[in-house]
């Protein structure tokens, strides 16, 4: 089995497009969010459809997308893989992020998807925040807390738990500041094709978002 767990990124859409495609067997999950203890989705009119804390994917050909490690079970002759983003990109890449998806745009957009609809909702609350002010929050590891939800926790171990993206506990590791090496590297060793994606840009950030 292969596996690809990333980080939100500018290319993540057209990484998991590409997968989907060349790997019709695969499992895509997107989780940037966690249930709370206790909680039960059934409780909302919109759902993010999100797994249970202890539930382990079942397998297949190709696992990818954003979640929790702890529910993919490794065995031997698998290859879990991730493209990192150095820590200062990352930030400014959810900040963006996160003012596209708390954006009236985006809730115009998605006024008739139900799930789409509940990820403005949770973002919306943070929606004002310079970047100053979200990466203090991020880092400080406080940023849950300007959320209120009953349901549903931010995934604050995507950002700053070194856990999630800890070389050590992967095959490995690309990097999208040498985009091409990676693209190569990815081919040679799971067969995903991203050569299609050479030319673009892996990042989002610019710092009209500073105070938009």
């Amino acid at each position: 089995m292969k596996i690809l767990q990333q980080t939100p990124c500018r290319l993540y859409p057209k990484i998991v497009s590409s997968i989907k495609k060349q790997f019709p067997n695969a499992l895509l999950v997107h989780e940037l969010f966690s249930l709370k203890d206790g909680a039960q989705e059934n409780e909302l009119e919109h759902k993010l459809d999100i797994t249970d804390n202890d539930l382990i994917f079942p397998r297949c050909d190709f696992t990818y997308g954003i979640f929790d490690s702890k529910k993919v079970e490794k065995k031997e002759g698998d290859f879990w893989f991730t493209i990192k983003i150095p820590e200062d990109r990352l930030l400014q890449e959810l900040f963006v992020g996160l003012k596209y998806f708390s954006s009236d745009r985006f809730r115009f957009k998605s006024r008739w998807n139900g799930r789409k609809l509940k990820t403005h909702q949770m973002y919306e609350q943070l929606h004002n925040l310079t970047e100053e002010e979200f990466v203090y929050l991020v880092k400080s590891k406080k940023i849950a807390d300007m959320v209120s939800d009953k349901v549903y926790n931010i995934r604050q171990d995507i950002i700053i738990d070194d856990d999630y993206i800890s070389d050590g506990d992967f095959d490995y590791v690309g990097n999208f500041d040498n985009w091409h090496q990676t693209i190569k590297d990815i081919k040679k060793l799971t067969g995903l094709d991203l050569e299609h994606l050479s030319e673009e840009n892996p990042y989002s950030y610019s710092h009209e978002y500073e105070n938009n």
